[in-house]
């Protein structure tokens, strides 16, 4: 029988190093202990300047936030608002799409919240200054519960490495997450957009989705922002908004509303 190959001596170093780096987050008991594993040596294997943790049920309606971040004044507790939850059900979506694996995302501009009267204004800086995502998450099949987590990072990608040390690292900080309590935010827990009045579109024949579709355009919710509220695709909601159109003889949006 032939002897297995053996590891190279520089990637044995690195997976026992990485070991090491993971047994601090099975003796967390606070959010300091976790603040200093994540800032600390977990850097290495996964940089990245704001860490969030989201947990959700699965309607989605249900949020837990955690922000984890050595920049000033980017913590849980500072959040306020809903700005961000557009931006989480997004990152959701696409998990689901491409099957629950790691993915990346850039954004050269910088990750936008969505307006918010309430959202403070470091809050929304410190994404803005956010050039690439890598995420990953947790289907809890038993309690079916949804946990994201998404590390954000100033750099344009993030290390080819990342994606697989992220995937290792998430359970340890699922687990050490779960040990201590959530740290209260600013912002209440049911983070669904409040509806807007219901349209009459009873005399258009629209349907039910359309109605709904006519909901949040009149509230002057985006295609983006339309889809991540109503779990479809920006694309789904133009094909809509042309039948809709059809339907009320319409070319534009603000015809649309006004007409209903």
């Amino acid at each position: 029988m032939d002897d297995a190959p053996e590891i190279p001596v520089i990637q044995k170093i690195e997976n026992d190093h990485f070991i090491d780096v993971l047994q601090p987050a099975l003796r967390a008991q606070s959010h300091l202990d976790i603040f200093l594993w994540m800032q600390g040596e977990v850097q290495s294997f996964l940089p990245h300047e704001i860490f969030v943790a989201v947990g959700c049920d699965k309607h989605r309606e249900q949020f837990q936030v955690d922000l984890i971040s050595a920049m000033p004044q980017m913590r849980t507790s500072q959040m306020s608002g809903s700005g961000i939850v557009p931006l989480v059900k997004s990152l959701l979506l696409h998990w689901d799409d491409i099957g629950r694996y790691p993915f990346c995302m850039t954004r050269p501009t910088g990750f936008s919240l969505e307006p918010d009267a309430d959202n403070l204004a470091f809050i929304d800086t410190g994404f803005g200054s956010m050039r690439s995502a890598l995420a990953t998450g947790i289907q809890d099949q038993r309690e079916h519960y949804q946990s994201l987590y998404i590390a954000f990072s100033q750099s344009a990608a993030p290390p080819p490495s990342a994606a697989k040390y992220m995937r290792m690292l998430t359970p340890y900080i699922d687990f050490a997450l779960r040990q201590v309590a959530p740290i209260p935010s600013c912002y209440a827990s049911e983070l669904k957009p409040e509806k807007p009045d219901k349209p009459d579109c009873t005399a258009f024949g629209l349907t039910q989705r359309e109605a709904e579709i006519m909901q949040w355009v009149a509230a002057g919710k985006t295609n983006e922002i339309i889809g991540v509220i109503l779990n479809i695709s920006p694309f789904t909601v133009k094909n809509h908004l042309k039948r809709i159109f059809q339907k009320l003889e319409v070319t534009n949006r603000a015809q649309a509303v006004s007409k209903l």
